[in-house]
């Protein structure tokens, strides 16, 4: 009878053993400052993306941050210099400097925010920009180019007739 009870209890450890753990796919996986784990996959915060020990701590407007050749497609504007900046205030904003050649009244150059959405996406809210440019769109990211489709219209208003609006496609290279 000791030996009955005694493999019985063998047999219901083994059971227990192989069936009632799971391992936690999280437990010693490191996502960083900017990211939680969720079933072992790192899932960043908006704006971040993962380094190279899988963590999200790299900031994708840090990434972007350079000089930009910018060859036009659609508009009047023709080829022109972009300057891309991460934001100073939000981690997700990327900050687009000199979109369009387009230049303000008082010859700046017309600075536009994009959130970023993903490591390879972005979008360009519309807004309102040195009181005279609508512009609105969104872009794409890869790791040989930027695209950006946009639309503007600037220069009066439809009830004028001197509204001019534009949908352009630029393809950005660092210079």
């Amino acid at each position: 009878m000791n030996h009955l009870l005694r493999s019985c209890a063998y047999l219901f450890a083994i059971a227990l053993l192989s069936t009632g753990c799971k391992q936690n796919p999280c437990k010693d996986k490191d996502c960083g400052a900017y990211g939680v784990c969720e079933n072992g996959t790192c899932i960043c915060e908006p704006g971040f993306t993962t380094d190279a020990d899988g963590a999200c701590n790299t900031r994708i407007a840090g990434l972007m941050k350079g000089t930009y050749d910018a060859k036009v497609s659609g508009c009047k504007t023709g080829n022109y210099k972009v300057t891309l900046l991460p934001s100073n205030v939000f981690d997700n904003i990327l900050v687009i400097v000199n979109l369009g050649g387009y230049k303000c009244s008082n010859g700046d150059d017309v600075v536009v925010e994009a959130v970023i959405e993903s490591p390879t996406t972005f979008k360009l809210e519309e807004a309102r920009y040195c009181e005279q440019y609508n512009i609105s769109g969104s872009g794409t990211i890869s790791d040989r180019e930027i695209t950006i489709q946009y639309s503007v219209a600037y220069g009066g208003s439809e009830a004028t007739g001197e509204l001019v609006e534009e949908t352009c496609s630029v393809k950005l290279k660092r210079s």
